[in-house]
């Protein structure tokens, strides 16, 4: 197989326990043309000693790239550093620090991109992990429609960006545009998909591990304001695109749409 350039992010702060973690399970799925960039956002741990010791020949060789700020940002804002260093990729994969890939999943997502040229998103089955390692549930994503629309009442949708792997030029305008970590993965993969009209395919395999943290957004966020407006905003964006409803008509949709939603989902 005729690989392309892949560029896999990383970005991180203070992921000294988990970032070995994250780089190894990329390199152990030997990919030629793959380069690694860690977006580093001026930690105070030991993240980037740790990694100019543990990987020196792949910094040498350039097959890993440390590229360190001085100034720590929120996290979307050190995400957002990320689309600085993708202009040579062929296919773009985000991974956060506390995630792991699977060995087989690069090879099958690059065989699916490269079999189906109109295809620009392809995504996988995530496992949610505990810090023990233990697994706490196994996640599949759809693609159709209806699994789309059915993902609004689901807790996740669509996976992480850590889920998919991006044809570059399908994320080139991109950003990632909210002020919070999980509602931002959301908003940044429903506007792509619904706004850009990009095609998508999903390969019903567990590729990705993240790590779900005591104390981090991933326990809190479910039920916030701001990821019920996400999931409004979701909505609209479909009955927009793939209904082309008037405005008159998807107005109360929406509105009894939220109402259920904070019926549902409480506010922590």
């Amino acid at each position: 197989m005729n690989y392309p350039v892949i560029h896999v992010l990383i970005p991180t702060y203070n992921r000294a326990h988990t970032i070995c973690s994250a780089i190894d399970s990329v390199i152990s799925c030997e990919i030629p043309n793959l380069k690694i960039f860690i977006i580093e956002n001026s930690s105070d741990d030991a993240t980037v000693p740790l990694i100019q010791k543990e990987y020196s020949a792949l910094l040498e060789s350039s097959v890993l790239k440390l590229v360190c700020f001085d100034e720590t940002v929120p996290i979307i804002e050190n995400w957002n550093r990320c689309f600085n260093f993708i202009d040579q990729a062929d296919y773009v994969k985000f991974l956060w620090s506390d995630d792991r890939v699977l060995p087989v999943v690069f090879k099958r997502m690059i065989k699916t991109l490269d079999e189906s040229p109109s295809v620009d998103i392809v995504g996988c089955d995530v496992s949610y992990v505990g810090e023990a390692g233990q697994m706490i549930e196994r996640r599949r994503y759809g693609s159709n429609f209806f699994q789309l629309i059915g993902s609004l009442f689901y807790k996740n949708m669509l996976g992480c960006p850590s889920s998919l792997l991006f044809r570059r030029l399908a994320i080139k305008d991109l950003k990632f545009n909210e002020s919070n970590r999980y509602a931002a993965d959301l908003q940044f993969v429903t506007d792509l998909i619904f706004l850009n009209n990009c095609q998508h395919l999903h390969i019903n395999e567990t590729g990705v591990k993240v790590l779900v943290q005591s104390g981090t957004e991933t326990n809190t966020l479910f039920g916030s304001k701001l990821m019920i407006d996400c999931k409004k905003e979701l909505l609209d964006n479909a009955l927009t695109c793939y209904f082309k409803l008037p405005r008159l008509v998807i107005a109360p949709l929406l509105f009894a749409y939220k109402h259920s939603l904070n019926v549902k989902f409480k506010f922590f």
